[in-house]
């Protein structure tokens, strides 16, 4: 997570969607005496001011810890859930079922943690990670090269591509229902 006071900006982290990436991108803009940021150690990304949050806190933990920020532009990103879930399982280096991960803790369904932004809020794809590049420019002036991003990518896992040669229709299906408020919201499809 990402508090940029000067800016008026938060940005939720969520799971599997290059959330380090981009909160490597923003710390040349931040102000490491007013804003926050929750890092991540094993990114060496140094958290700063976060009142004891870490990582992946939702919308309300973060008008609950910092109730400044209510008339802040919030943003986030997502992705398509079947590519999501296995990027995460492949992080994870899980050798059990998919299925068994599919319904575990670890999965990574983030909707509850930034569904409040909306309306006034964005929820960015990270299949057009473009949009929020320019947006930010736009609003801010923060300027992030495409070039810099992928060069800064900082996690990437040796797994399969093709997400639809991996999963049986059990697994897709049940990815289907975890993630159909997703889905329904970013019209995904299979």
């Amino acid at each position: 997570m990402i508090i940029s006071h000067e800016h008026k900006f938060v940005f939720i982290k969520t799971r599997k969607t290059s959330g380090s990436t981009i909160e490597k991108l923003l710390l040349p803009y931040l102000d490491k005496t007013r804003d926050t940021c929750t890092g991540s150690i094993n990114e060496n990304i140094i958290p700063f001011n976060h009142k004891g949050l870490r990582g992946h806190v939702s919308y309300s933990s973060i008008l609950t810890a910092f109730p400044e920020t209510k008339g802040y532009w919030f943003f986030t990103i997502e992705r398509n859930p079947w590519d999501k879930v296995l990027s995460s399982y492949y992080w994870y280096n899980t050798t059990g079922p998919l299925l068994d991960f599919i319904n575990s803790s670890e999965c990574p369904n983030d909707w509850n943690r930034y569904r409040g932004i909306f309306p006034k809020g964005h929820a960015f794809t990270y299949e057009k990670m473009l949009d929020l590049y320019s947006a930010l420019s736009d609003r801010y002036k923060v300027n992030i090269n495409p070039e810099l991003v992928r060069s800064t990518k900082l996690k990437e896992t040796n797994r399969p591509r093709e997400y639809k040669k991996i999963y049986s229709e059990e697994e897709k299906d049940a990815i289907t229902k975890l993630f159909n408020k997703e889905i329904r919201h970013f019209n995904y499809e299979y």
